[in-house]
């Protein structure tokens, strides 16, 4: 089961619609990846219009790994819905959401050369962002910034010398926290009733991630993006990333 983006679906293979703003790298590299370093004081990111606006509900995922971080840079993401100004700044201790000149934190580690799954569950009009890291709850933010300029306008950028690989950011209409099979963007697994038994799994990308599937009347399945696609059978390694059919 995918799910259906709506409103943006951008795997990063090409920058067309997308305007360059700041200083600093921005570019498509390795394919499929938005990579960007500011420079010095500066920063640089990618910034476009939704020529659909976005709903007063609205949910956004994005895939990102920070590889040059320090405790006062962050990787910032910024949505204008038409009744606010929505910031999130994602940070080496904490993600941040500001309004105006105050701000709301949620502490959290993360760390570096690591892709991590942020999903930003959004409820414009009750003034509400709910945020999963790795498709876990990681907590909410209640207080948005008053802005009904520049509906649709979304961007991505990295704040000063910090570097970072973002590999899609995707965003659809209504409310729609992380379930079990939301998890083919990292790794995911299809259950068929096929033959009774375990399964261990170890899937690699830049790290290892175990699946332990203990139900015995289920067998496993997995389709891997890149290379490789067919059955997964018991401690198989394979290469690639993982996305759920």
């Amino acid at each position: 089961m995918t799910e259906t983006w709506d409103l943006l679906n951008q795997l990063w293979f090409s920058l067309s619609g997308w305007n360059k703003v700041g200083s600093g790298t921005s570019e498509i590299n390795p394919p499929g990846q938005l990579h960007q370093q500011g420079t010095g004081l500066s920063s640089v990111g990618r910034t476009k219009t939704l020529a659909s606006g976005l709903p007063s509900e609205y949910t956004i995922e994005v895939r990102l790994k920070i590889t040059q971080a320090f405790p006062s840079l962050r990787w910032t993401y910024e949505f204008y819905d038409g009744e606010h100004r929505i910031v999130l700044q994602i940070w080496n201790n904490k993600i941040r959401s500001t309004y105006g000149i105050d701000f709301q934190d949620i502490i959290c580690q993360n760390e570096q050369n690591i892709f991590y799954i942020w999903r930003f569950v959004i409820n414009s009009k009750e003034n509400e962002i709910k945020v999963y890291r790795d498709f876990e709850y990681l907590g909410i933010f209640t207080r948005l910034e008053d802005d009904a300029s520049n509906d649709g306008k979304i961007w991505t950028r990295a704040m000063f010398y910090l570097e970072g690989y973002e590999d899609y950011i995707k965003i659809k209409s209504g409310l729609h926290p992380p379930s079990l099979h939301d998890k083919g963007s990292k790794y995911s697994f299809i259950i068929s009733k096929l033959h009774p038994y375990s399964a261990l799994v170890f899937l690699k990308e830049k790290y290892q991630a175990p699946i332990f599937i203990k139900d015995k009347e289920y067998n496993a399945f997995i389709s891997l993006k890149n290379k490789y696609k067919g059955n997964v059978r018991k401690k198989y390694y394979y290469r690639g990333r993982v996305q759920l059919q």
